[in-house]
């Protein structure tokens, strides 16, 4: 991106020997989903992202950020020249390099603001006020304050009973049902995550809902029923599905009065409604 363009990335796979992606000369870039992957050989300096000239902005909204597995490189994901501008508001990124003075991820002597993500490197540097790293593993992620990063069902119980935000950072299995509590309100980010509920559990339905609550599920995550009699939902309160998988495993010649209702009492929970989008 050139001399004040602005450009809008959707659903973009660039795939390298050497650099990725420039953005020059107060050039905008807004990269909203896709991958970056350089696989080079080359000790030199290599980046995903290369900001310079004053003025320039670049804006990332999600995707999937990588290096080949050569690790002791000179090397970063985002190089922020002076007097530019960088805004990670989500994606994944992979390890930083091996090589000294290159750990970081990320380099330059522009402005990173960080408000969202995962990476394969402690961000915390970059991290905006309002915002906080939660370690899990060999990964960080970024997420605001009073979000709940869950990475095991416990934590999403946990957040459930509390009332609030929560996105999950890790695929879970469900050993009881999430219940939103009267006068709760839960927003349930899914993150792209998979949450199971194996064949032969007695969690029936996988979420439940009590008058005058509200659940909203959104990011684009996958719920796995593995038995044919299971429920996804029993709407007593307020429910929102933005997006999503729903899959319920039913095997081929299973007798339909062995097949549960997904959402049960759709139409006849007098508290609450349902929409799905």
């Amino acid at each position: 991106a050139y001399a004040g363009s602005t450009t809008v990335l959707n659903d973009v796979v660039v795939n390298s020997a050497n650099g990725a992606i420039g953005v020059t000369d107060g050039a905008n870039l807004t990269f909203n989903s896709g991958s970056v992957d350089v696989d080079s050989k080359s000790t030199s300096g290599r980046y995903l992202f290369y900001v310079v000239g004053n003025g320039s902005t670049l804006t990332i909204n999600g995707g999937n950020f990588y290096f080949n597995k050569t690790q002791n490189q000179k090397r970063a994901y985002i190089y922020a020249g002076a007097g530019t501008t960088v805004y990670v508001n989500g994606g994944t990124f992979g390890k930083a390099s091996t090589r000294s003075g290159y750990t970081d991820g990320i380099l330059g002597e522009g402005s990173v603001v960080i408000t969202g993500g995962t990476f394969g490197f402690d961000p915390s540097a970059w991290v905006a006020t309002g915002y906080k790293v939660v370690k899990n593993g060999n990964t960080w992620h970024v997420v605001a304050e009073n979000v709940t990063a869950a990475a095991t069902f416990d934590d999403v119980k946990n957040a459930f009973a509390t009332g609030g935000e929560v996105v999950l950072i890790e695929d879970i299995k469900l050993d009881d049902r999430l219940n939103v509590v009267e006068g709760k309100e839960v927003h349930l980010d899914m993150n792209g995550k998979t949450i199971t509920v194996e064949s032969g559990s007695s969690v029936d339905p996988a979420f439940y809902t009590y008058k005058d609550s509200t659940l909203v599920i959104d990011g684009n995550g996958t719920v796995i029923l593995e038995d044919p009699s299971m429920s996804l939902l029993f709407p007593g309160g307020d429910v929102v599905i933005e997006n999503g998988t729903f899959i319920r495993k039913v095997p081929a010649g299973t007798p339909s009065n062995e097949v549960g209702a997904l959402i049960v009492g759709a139409k006849v929970s007098p508290w609450g409604s349902q929409t799905v989008t």
